[in-house]
């Protein structure tokens, strides 16, 4: 007997697909587990974890200093990075005031965003698919990296929505609907720029030069309808980036500049080699990369012909991740937007896969949950002291963070506790046992933060440092900063006035004989009681303490007080 035609089999009839413009009655059950997860993580971040300096504070800085109208010309150096989130952060200050939750909203929401985005882009892609329109939000937020950046205020993550946008539009292209399929791409190619530069088009472009040869069907698109349609998608995205780009002298430049560099800062520190990636992968891709089940569908998928759909996203894919690695630095958070489309063909792959309750193995995606709750553990009994004299004899003479002392047992008890029962559960329907995996790295994530309120808070909070700039500054007294700078106090101080930043301290030595009345911020490691000298404030910022030296202290001691070891 022939087999009957089935949706990726050649000669299978033409599926009718239909774009959602709106929640459908179907999508808005699937979305609830994939939105409470979004609350608990978003809510229990903005609850308890500060601005972290290294991750958020770019993008808080920019908005302030564009808002206040403080400093012009750092204004206008900020006029090069792209502005999308500055702007909307600015346009929630204009209705509800200077607000640090709402600023710290405007990234989630994206996250919020791609996640309810992804459903409907994939039953676009699969419509004889249906089970897609549930399974790619649980996977997406399901990811570890993606978990873990969402309630960052990132532009990576405003990049992840406007990618998926983009993999629609060319959905809708090679579906023969061309006119909606090119507007929704421009739209998505001018926003990415909006949000990060010429990076965040890098991601998209690339996917126009192998549309003609995704369809390999008979429809395939003629070459001359996809030239017009790229080149309307192309002037569509130009008078989206008109606004910022048409204030600027150099527009060239700020496509082409780093948007992480912070204006007037040292340069940023070296590109992490590529198999750091690699080490991170593992964590980034859990627990999906450690359930059985997807790399069963994998194999399955290999027996049978690849459609236009996951073609498009596997070239989505590769395309976010070649381009992240050559834009981002090699930073995990670069990973984030390559993660949308990648869940989309995780989905996909699923739907090759046959339910088999009994096949089901939550034990090896738990594994590392507990081992990281047993490691919380064991830093209460075992003394730090004596884990950081190790850590230098074998590894680094730089020792352990400041920050590892402070670790208390809850976070430990919780992650065991948690992944114990969650991989103790046994659903048999295939969307609940996907959501109990999902639900792992959201124990990760809402472990560390019950860990940062009850005892690292104090290491990473810096506002009290912002504070003392800011006393410092209203006083009349001159404050610079030697080492890196992201612009980390400009919006926690409400600065009126940039600090001035040296990347070496012979610099700061020479800036403060000149400015005897002045202030230097510096950081060091080490003990606190080794200080040469009293500094006007002793706080902790993160793996380093942080000193405030009056001028004349820095010019006494030959800027011996500005050591970075002590």
């Amino acid at each position: 007997m022939k087999a009957a035609p089935t949706p990726d089999r050649p000669g299978a009839p033409a599926p009718t697909r239909r774009w959602p413009l709106h929640l459908s009655v179907k999508f808005l059950p699937t979305a609830i587990g994939p939105t409470a997860i979004w609350v608990v993580l978003v809510g229990s971040t903005l609850a308890a974890r500060p601005p972290l300096a290294s991750l958020d504070s770019l993008v808080l800085a920019q908005a302030w200093w564009q808002w206040s109208g403080g400093n012009a010309d750092l204004v206008g150096a900020f006029a090069y990075n792209p502005p999308l989130l500055a702007w909307l952060i600015q346009a929630g200050w204009w209705l509800f005031g200077t607000s640090e939750l709402w600023a710290r909203l405007v990234g989630p929401l994206f996250a919020l965003g791609t996640i309810l985005t992804a459903g409907p882009v994939a039953r676009l892609l699969w419509p004889r698919r249906p089970q897609t329109l549930a399974t790619a939000p649980i996977i997406l937020v399901g990811f570890g990296g993606f978990a873990g950046a969402l309630a960052l205020t990132l532009p990576d993550l405003a990049l992840a929505a406007f990618l998926l946008g983009a993999v629609a539009g060319l959905g809708l292209v090679l579906d023969r609907r061309p006119i909606f399929g090119w507007t929704v791409f421009g739209l998505a190619l001018g926003l990415a720029g909006l949000a990060r530069g010429g990076g965040g088009m890098i991601h998209i472009l690339p996917m126009l030069l192998v549309l003609p040869w995704l369809d390999r069907g008979q429809r395939r698109p003629r070459l001359l309808q996809w030239l017009v349609g790229a080149l309307g998608a192309l002037v569509l995205a130009s008078l989206l980036l008109a606004p910022w780009l048409g204030n600027l002298q150099d527009p060239i430049a700020a496509l082409t500049a780093d948007p992480s560099r912070y204006p007037g800062a040292p340069q940023p520190a070296p590109e992490r080699p590529l198999y750091w990636l690699l080490l991170l992968a593992p964590g980034l891709l859990h627990p999906w990369a450690w359930w059985k089940p997807i790399w069963r569908a994998m194999r399955n998928q290999t027996r049978m012909p690849i459609d236009d759909g996951l073609r498009l996203t596997l070239l989505a894919t590769a395309v976010a991740l070649i381009a992240s690695v050559l834009t981002e630095g090699r930073s995990s958070y670069g990973l984030v937007p390559a993660l949308a489309p990648l869940a989309l063909v995780a989905a996909r792959l699923l739907t090759v896969q046959a339910n088999k309750p009994t096949d089901y193995h939550a034990a090896l995606p738990t594994l590392p949950v507990l081992l990281a709750g047993l490691l919380f553990f064991l830093l209460n009994i075992v003394p730090v002291a004596h884990l950081d004299a190790v850590w230098r004899q074998f590894v680094s003479p730089s020792g352990l963070p400041i920050w590892l002392g402070g670790t208390s047992l809850i976070s430990g008890l919780v992650l065991l506790g948690g992944a114990y029962l969650v991989g103790q559960a046994a659903p048999r329907a295939l969307i609940a046992r996907m959501m109990q995996l999902a639900l792992l790295p959201t124990l990760v994530v809402v472990s560390f933060n019950i860990e940062f309120a009850q005892s690292l808070r104090p290491f990473f909070d810096i506002s009290p440092l912002a504070a003392k700039i800011h006393e410092l500054q209203q006083s009349g007294r001159k404050v610079a900063l030697l080492g890196r700078y992201r612009g980390e106090y400009d919006f926690l101080g409400r600065l009126d006035q940039p600090v001035t930043v040296f990347a070496s301290a012979g610099a700061a030595l020479g800036w403060a004989a000149q400015n005897p009345d002045g202030v230097v911020l510096s950081y060091f490691q080490g003990g606190v009681l080794r200080l040469p000298l009293r500094p006007l404030m002793l706080g902790a910022a993160g793996d380093n303490w942080a000193a405030f030296w009056p001028a004349d202290d820095v010019v006494s001691s030959n800027g011996a007080v500005l050591a970075q070891r002590f």
